[in-house]
């Protein structure tokens, strides 16, 4: 133990010398330390850290990623340091990139909260590497994040076995027979072929197939042309079988236990920040592109108001054979003023069978046109698709605001009278009507006898600020019509109001 600690202290005295060649490589001896002693010399630490700008060499680049992130709940800014490296990824060397990938992974599983986009990042550079090793190592790492994080804790932040030297345990001539055979499964088993395979270093059995005299006849018979057209002739081998005819996402059937869950691939919800297990479909929300006309994708959503504010729940799902990328979202002028608000979220590269799940900010401040529905136009790494969906004019009642009865007088005055939009109804009961205009945010402000009609007066507010006054006039003597008269100091909702009112009343 004393020399021990009398080599790290003279490998600390030689980094404190600022040597470059010297720093570096005592860097590298150190990380060998700690992975044979682990949590022993924590406290030299800081000294390395204090280096990082001195480090041009791959190895003790390498080996400096590894302690940040094997100690990363001991560096306070362990993620500045890391930082420092992923702004440099692709310019740094395989080693050195598998390394920072490890080691910002570990650096989430310790500190979550504040690492997210990092390793998104480092996640979506190393998916799409041309290294070969660095894709499939962070692919293997999104998956188990996305699939249960606390189980990619176990394996990511396992207890290591102590470092040691197994040599001494075997005898010359048996590590020499071990070499030999190498490539077979001795190396494995750490025990000469003799002892696991009964008939070992034993002659091979020589196995001779006879032919029986009925077969010999056959092979006589055979040696024409001539064929019986009345036998079915075999099939020819197909070694694809019915591939083609698997539809792309599609779950084929099991022939075997394999523990996996019967409700989802694989692939299914490829989220890293989402919770661990697979969301249940929605039902709420409506196909609004599908896979054949979506490139591939799936969008599926629904404009829902939460807390006064219009937002978009939407589900995209990768039906195709491809990664996707690139995703964005924008939607077509219309009468409503409904723009997107902030920037579609799905996590990319978007893998064939992934899932995901969120919403979307609306805004009620873009440029307005006659389309009473909302045209959405996405795009991908596949390309853009176009698709459409009926706004709900109700969404827009903003129910927490009301208009007053000399409100009501006022605007009713200053909005001039060739904006009226007059409309014919059938006439209905005032409790019901009132009754049907109120549950979806409507108020009742005035009622006003003038035989031989009954004036109603109604009013709404949109979130978009705008006001709608109503004024239905009912006849008293029980007729079978009634007139709707619209003011509004936004005459292009017109259109919208009066196919809202029709399917209410």
């Amino acid at each position: 133990y004393q020399r021990r600690v009398h080599g790290v202290d003279v490998l600390l005295a030689l980094i404190k010398t600022k040597v470059n060649y010297v720093v570096q490589e005592g860097i590298i001896v150190i990380k060998d330390i700690f992975r044979k002693y682990p949590n022993q010399y924590e406290v030299i630490i800081g000294a390395l850290c204090e280096n990082l700008d001195t480090l041009d060499e791959p190895d003790a680049k390498a080996s400096m990623i590894w302690i940040i992130g094997e100690y990363a709940e001991r560096i306070e800014n362990a993620d500045e340091l890391l930082d420092m490296f992923v702004e440099t990824f692709e310019d740094e060397n395989p080693q050195v990139k598998l390394s920072l990938l490890t080691a910002m992974v570990k650096l989430f599983l310790k500190r979550p909260a504040d690492t997210q986009e990092m390793l998104q990042r480092v996640l979506k550079l190393g998916s799409s590497s041309d290294l070969p090793d660095l894709r499939d190592r962070a692919f293997i790492y999104w998956r188990m994040l996305s699939n249960d994080a606390e189980a990619a804790k176990e394996v990511v932040l396992s207890q290591r076995e102590v470092i040691s030297d197994s040599a001494s345990k075997y005898d010359a001539e048996l590590l020499q027979e071990l070499l030999s055979n190498i490539a077979s499964l001795a190396s494995v088993y750490h025990k000469p072929p003799s002892q696991f395979l009964a008939d070992f270093g034993q002659p091979a059995r020589r196995v001779v197939y006879m032919e029986d005299e009925d077969d010999e006849e056959d092979a006589g018979a055979d040696e024409g042309p001539a064929t019986d057209s009345s036998q079915p002739a075999p099939p020819e081998l197909d070694l694809l079988g019915d591939f083609d005819d698997i539809a792309v996402g599609s779950k084929p059937t099991a022939t075997h236990n394999s523990g996996a869950s019967a409700s989802g691939g694989v692939l299914d919800d490829f989220d890293i920040f989402s919770a661990p297990a697979a969301p249940q479909r929605d039902s709420g929300l409506k196909t609004l592109l599908s896979p054949d006309k979506g490139n591939g994708v799936l969008f599926e959503a629904t404009f829902k108001v939460q807390n006064d504010q219009l937002v978009l729940e939407f589900s995209v799902s990768n039906r195709g054979s491809q990664p996707l990328a690139g995703f964005a979202l924008q939607i077509n002028k219309n009468v409503y003023g409904i723009a997107v608000g902030s920037k579609l979220q799905v996590p990319e590269p978007f893998l064939p069978g992934a899932r995901h799940q969120s919403s979307l900010q609306l805004t009620l401040q873009g440029a307005r046109a006659p389309n009473l529905d909302v045209q959405f136009a996405l795009k991908t790494s596949a390309g853009i698709s176009y698709f459409s969906d009926n706004f709900p004019l109700h969404l827009l009642i903003w129910r927490t605001s009301s208009v007053d009865k000399q409100e009501f007088l006022s605007l009713w005055k200053n909005l001039c009278e060739e904006s009226t939009q007059n409309l014919v109804l059938k006439a209905s009961d005032q409790n019901v009507i009132q009754n049907s205009l109120a549950n979806f945010g409507v108020g009742f402000v005035a009622k006003r006898p003038n035989p031989p009609n009954d004036h109603l007066y109604y009013a709404f507010r949109t979130l978009s600020r705008h006001t709608v006054l109503l004024e239905l006039t009912l006849p008293q003597a029980g007729g079978t019509s009634a007139t709707l008269a619209i003011r509004s100091d936004a005459p292009a909702l017109y259109p919208a109001v009066i196919s809202f009112l029709q399917n209410v009343l």
